[in-house]
């Protein structure tokens, strides 16, 4: 069954949970995921003007609004199969929109599919890409791109040992998208 992008937002935001300010987050304090960057994003201004009481004051349809308009429509994750969509709006949210973007191209070039240049924009070489490769390879182009997002998750862990505080929610969060063999 094919989820609507209500729904994939409606499951981002339940996954994020409410209020939630880390020490180790980089993204600073968020609510439902949103961070003080996305907010002034969506509302056009200086994310130094933005107070912890607005992120506080967060509520489900803003975030959905929010993740709607800067997550979804802005990097052009509204075209890509909707096979991926989920993945990919979820990546979006916790890895940023051109690192996520990334992974797809390295996934893709990875399993063989020429996207041009990995330069975190989906474009038309990407959209084609994308398509031919989630036509012929389903279910394993997302365990694919898990596998991926798994391997950047180790990543930041290794670079940065603070990060490894939040290792068992990301892999978890990973995993959760990974289709049956």
């Amino acid at each position: 069954m094919t989820m609507t992008i209500k729904q994939i937002i409606a499951e981002i935001i339940e996954t994020e949970g409410g209020y939630v300010n880390h020490p180790a987050d980089r993204g600073g304090p968020t609510k439902y995921g949103i961070t003080a960057k996305a907010y002034a994003e969506y509302f056009r201004r200086p994310t130094a003007s933005i107070t912890i009481d607005e992120i506080k004051a967060i509520t489900p349809v803003l975030a959905e609004k929010i993740y709607f308009s800067i997550y979804y429509v802005r990097p052009n994750i509204k075209l890509l199969p909707e096979l991926i969509k989920p993945l990919m709006l979820d990546m979006a949210v916790n890895h940023g929109r051109n690192k996520s973007i990334k992974i797809l191209q390295s996934t893709l070039l990875h399993d063989g599919y020429n996207i041009g240049s990995v330069d975190g924009s989906i474009g038309p070489k990407t959209l084609n890409a994308v398509t031919r490769a989630t036509a012929a390879l389903g279910g394993d182009l997302i365990n694919n791109l898990i596998d991926r997002r798994i391997e950047f998750y180790k990543h930041i862990i290794q670079h940065d040992p603070s990060q490894a505080v939040f290792e068992d929610g990301w892999l978890s969060r990973a995993e959760s998208f990974r289709q049956a063999a």
